[in-house]
């Protein structure tokens, strides 16, 4: 026979294991969709299982203690196994849910006991089985909603040692300082509360919630700032990169001409038609690598020439259909970070397409209807993982890996634009529509 103190552990501890959940939700998965539901389900039978076997067992300070203990370790195990994270990842994450697990428990009992006050109900357990289910789906939507606005706001579970070690002693401070007040408040009173209890318990917990904000948004102050410094380093490398490239081709176009030249007097002088179709052939030759785009824009013209030649030197088809004429709402800076992300991320990725004549880009650009859309895609053979429709990037350990992607992410919002991020039948596109009411117009300055 189960007690009804075993079955309020029992439920409370449903508490650390939905809270998990909800954690988990935002972080990158190990298996796709379909296996992590799976999983999650086959873990929580097990989990189950276990709060089970400790609810046949008379609930002492031992019971207690060790069941607080085994469920923080499954839950651990639990966030290792579903998500791509290292140890001090997962038992952060895991930690998080503890504390914010014995606020909400503690919170459930203040607000039936001031129900039993005001009702003169007696029946704690009859109340805490109705109320429960209601007390849980409410303590699920606000911490999804604080969590889901963290990560808006750009939290990254970057986890130092420092940072684990401190939560961690404080909530072990704070669990056993809550713990040990309720069990002699219960002990002093005759195995009875008063409200105060209630709320001394709820606000002591109530500490471990405040820290674990402060560290998240102390986290989110030191992660803007270093997505700031990213950025500007991203866009100081593409402005760099064009002005070198606005050099480079132009200093490349002149020879170019010279060329042309030369072989013009050749063919003045020399009139054999082998000779002729050698030199038409170097003509072919030279043009495929000094070619200057023409795309309406100045700045453009450059980017996509340099990033052509490029290509030519990798063995990859790049094709264009641009017409840039209405892109003059946007300053160079952006344009150059924009465009030189958008080719750079392709150029990488049909790199390592084995086959040559797979290695295609294709770039266009084109107004209609008040509408700038641009739109490169790519041909890949390499696995994309996503996560909720956003694309996630497998280089766990780089920290700087993915400011591309939110770089030009960045430069499409600032601009009121939108990006979509596709891949199909081995194509994979990037697609940016910019509205051209724009309320200021930019214009290009060098």
């Amino acid at each position: 026979m189960i007690s009804g103190a075993s079955v309020a552990t029992y439920l409370y501890s449903s508490y650390q294991w939905v809270f998990t959940l909800i954690l988990i939700r935002f972080l990158p998965k190990r298996f796709n969709r379909k296996i992590t539901m799976y999983l999650a389900c086959a873990l929580f039978l097990g989990v189950l299982f276990v709060q089970y076997i400790f609810s046949l067992y008379q609930v002492n300070m031992y019971t207690w203690l060790g069941r607080n203990i085994v469920m923080f370790l499954l839950n651990i195990f639990v966030v290792s196994i579903l998500t791509v994270t290292n140890k001090k990842q997962a038992t952060y994450v895991s930690t998080q849910a503890f504390i914010y697990a014995q606020f909400f428990a503690a919170l459930q009992w203040v607000a039936m006991d001031l129900i039993m006050s005001n009702t003169g109900i007696t029946d704690s357990s009859i109340l805490q089985y109705y109320t429960f289910p209601a007390w849980l789906s409410i303590a699920s939507v606000i911490l999804f909603t604080l969590t889901a606005n963290n990560h808006e706001r750009g939290y990254r579970l970057d986890v130092r040692k420092a940072d684990l070690i401190l939560l961690l002693v404080l909530t072990i401070v704070i669990f056993f300082v809550s713990n040990i007040f309720f069990i002699i408040a219960y002990e002093e009173l005759g195995h009875n509360y008063t409200t105060e209890a209630y709320f001394n318990r709820a606000a002591i917990n109530l500490l471990g919630v405040l820290i674990v904000f402060m560290q998240v948004e102390h986290k989110i102050t030191l992660n803007k700032e270093s997505e700031v410094k990213e950025f500007q380093k991203v866009f100081d490398k593409y402005y760099e990169q064009y002005k070198q490239s606005k050099e480079s081709v132009k200093i490349a176009n002149q020879k170019y001409h010279d060329i042309k030249h030369l072989i013009t007097l050749i063919r003045a002088e020399v009139d054999e038609k082998l000779k002729n179709e050698y030199l038409d052939a170097f003509e072919r030759e030279m043009k495929k690598h000094y070619l200057q785009a023409k795309t309406g824009h100045a700045v453009l013209d450059t980017i996509i020439t340099s990033k052509y030649i490029t290509c030519n030197q990798l063995d990859i088809t790049f094709q264009y259909q641009a017409d840039a004429k209405e892109l003059n709402f946007m300053n160079v800076i952006d344009i150059t970070s924009l465009f030189g992300n958008l080719i750079d991320n392709a150029i990488e990725s049909v790199s390592q397409v084995e086959d040559v004549a797979k290695r295609i880009i294709n770039l266009k650009i084109k107004s209609k209807n008040q509408f700038l859309l641009i739109n490169v895609e790519n041909y890949y053979e390499h696995e994309l993982l996503y996560e909720d429709g956003s694309l996630l990037t497998t280089k766990i350990n780089d920290k700087t890996h993915g400011y591309g992607i939110k770089s030009i992410e960045t430069i499409a919002e600032k601009y009121n634009g939108t990006t979509t991020i596709t891949s199909e039948d081995s194509w994979f596109r990037v697609s940016i529509l910019f509205p051209l009411d724009q309320t200021t117009k930019i214009i290009e300055t060098n």
